[in-house]
């Protein structure tokens, strides 16, 4: 009921399968103005723009399909790609499964946004509340997932990518402007290869990280000291360069070496020493909370016992 008239309306939805965000919005009729506006609405909605967008063979799109799965594009949807720069996928004719998100999310908007029949005075007040539908959805989750809808948020600027959850930053990357590249930060999965050592030496995130000598002398080093406990051990002194600059912790690790302290306590705590300009302190006599080892003179008398079994 629109100002108290019943009437057929059109609504234009957009649905990101990987987070199942949604978008909807009504208008009087399906006609190309409507279908542009649906999609400036939807991506100032999500604050972006997909890569891709995956269509049916609608005649506002489409103005022919042409053999081997080829279209030929309308004069206004070929204006309205080049302007947001999104890849074009479409349906194949008929064959409403290849879609089947934005199919289901038809039939959510009519059961949660539309039943009983909604009474505004006007297309404008019924976007607002199909829009405010839309954001509420945000904060569901769906089974199977910890995260909320619109927890995680990916934002694209000239130089860098920031991925958000909330209000907290979660990771920033320097922006890349070659084609299907993949591009890492080790770092940020140091926390998952520190559970599953085996993998340090197979992780594409890790592969051509080039860090001083020093790191794997002590890696080394740990590993024939205390194999696969070093081998954690050694992750864990790479993770200090989650919180610490490379030359800090390389002039740690460096320091270790020297002084032949093999280990991860040590390598932190040389690295905190140096940035807080104050003296190791690795004696153990500084650590009274540990029990104290007592060593008794050993007499020629107590081997004699081992060998005859006298006391044994």
């Amino acid at each position: 009921m629109i100002g108290g008239t019943e009437q057929v309306v059109h609504f234009f939805v957009m649905d990101l399968p990987h987070s199942d965000a949604s978008f909807v919005k009504a208008y009087p009729a399906e006609r190309t103005e409507a279908f542009c506006d649906g999609h400036n609405a939807a991506f100032a909605f999500f604050g972006g723009v997909p890569l891709s967008v995956l269509y049916d063979n609608t005649k506002i799109a489409v103005a022919r399909i042409l053999g081997g799965g080829k279209r030929q594009r309308t004069r206004a949807f070929t204006e309205l790609q080049s302007h947001y720069l999104f890849e074009d996928r479409f349906a194949r004719p008929r064959k409403g499964n290849d879609k089947g998100k934005v199919e289901n999310l038809v039939g959510y908007a009519r059961r949660n946004f539309l039943v009983p029949v909604p009474r505004f005075e006007s297309f404008k007040a019924l976007n607002a509340h199909l829009e405010e539908g839309c954001r509420q959805r945000q904060g569901a989750r769906l089974r199977g997932y910890t995260e909320r809808i619109g927890e995680v948020l990916v934002r694209g600027y000239v130089d860098e990518v920031v991925i958000s959850c909330g209000t907290e930053v979660i990771a920033r990357h320097a922006r890349s402007y070659g084609r299907e590249e993949f591009i890492f930060n080790p770092l940020h999965y140091l926390a998952l290869i520190e559970k599953k050592t085996r993998a340090l030496d197979q992780a594409a995130p890790l592969a051509g990280w080039e860090l001083p000598e020093a790191f794997a002398t002590l890696r080394r080093l740990l590993e024939a000291r205390m194999a696969s406990a070093g081998r954690r051990e050694y992750v864990q002194v790479l993770r200090l360069l989650e919180t610490f600059r490379l030359e800090e912790v390389h002039a740690g690790v460096r320091e270790a070496l020297r002084l032949g302290v093999i280990a991860f306590d040590a390598a932190g705590h040389l690295v905190l020493c140096r940035i807080e300009k104050r003296p190791p302190r690795l004696n153990l006599v500084s650590y009274p909370y540990l029990p104290r080892a007592r060593v008794k003179t050993t007499s020629a008398g107590a081997y004699m016992d081992l060998l005859t079994g006298v006391g044994s």
